[in-house]
This record gives C-alpha cells, sequence and structure tokens, in this order.
C-alpha cells in the first residue's frame, strides 16, 4: 500500500475525529468569558439574540449536553480549555504547513477547506493523540 492509499484510509476511519470535533464546535481562538462557560442552558435560551450570537458554539454544545441521559458530570470549564487548546494547535499546524496548499493545491483539489479538514485530523492524530478506530466508537444500543 502506497503512502496516498495509506493516508485515505487514515482520512477515513477518522472521520468520525472531526464529526466529533465540529459537533462539540469550533472555539473562538480567543478565551470566551469564564462566565459565559458557565452559563445554564435555560440562561443561554434566554440571551437576547444579538449576544447569543457572541456565545462560543462549545459552550452551547456543552450546556445542552449536560443532563442528557447517559452523560456524566461535564466540566465545561476543563472541556472548553482543552477544545480551546485543540483549535490553537491546529490553527498553528495549518499555517505552519499552508505552503504544501500553495505548492500542491491540486493534490487538495483545489480547496483550501478540504487541505484545513485534513490537517485537523492529522494533528488531532498525530499531535495530539486523538485516534479514533472502530473499537472505540460506541455503536447504537
Amino acid at each position: 500500500m502506497n503512502h496516498k492509499e495509506k493516508n485515505r484510509l487514515n482520512f477515513g476511519g477518522t472521520f468520525l475525529a472531526l464529526a466529533i470535533f465540529l459537533l462539540l464546535g469550533l472555539p473562538t481562538f480567543a478565551n470566551p468569558p469564564a462566565q459565559e462557560e458557565t452559563l445554564s442552558l435555560k440562561e443561554l435560551i434566554n440571551l437576547p439574540e444579538k449576544d447569543l450570537a457572541h456565545v462560543d458554539i462549545a459552550t452551547m454544545n456543552l450546556a445542552a449536553a449536560e443532563g442528557l441521559p447517559g452523560s456524566r458530570k461535564i466540566d465545561r470549564v476543563a472541556v472548553s480549555k482543552t477544545i480551546d487548546h485543540w483549535a490553537n494547535k491546529v490553527a498553528i499546524v495549518t499555517t505552519n504547513k499552508a505552503h504544501f496548499f500553495k505548492s500542491h493545491p491540486d493534490f487538495y483539489g483545489g480547496s483550501w477547506a478540504k487541505f484545513c479538514s485534513i490537517m485537523l485530523v492529522l494533528t488531532l492524530q498525530q499531535d495530539l493523540a486523538f485516534i479514533t478506530t472502530s473499537s472505540n466508537v460506541p455503536t447504537q444500543a
């Protein structure tokens, strides 16, 4: 199996990692205010639309996840810091590797979004040891 085929398999096998990251939300690269991270879902729902537009999507998703059947107590501040760390690492790697896209855009189908998605998956896999395999993906009960 050549390098290109391995990359395709790795990319396909870690698509779930990308989906999970996107579902948790891509945070802004600035740290959100600490009080925002502790707002309840009810408080978020009651925020005026102009204020809600500035709330980090990860904060909203984590608030919505609290209390769901099968969920455990979520330390939203710690999870938000982890997501921010991941996002900052991915941003740094993507910026540092942008020359690959500029020199070989056809490899990425001319798509900056595809390049960024690949950088996200590779950074999560290689630099942050975030690995998804079929054995650690929960199945529907």
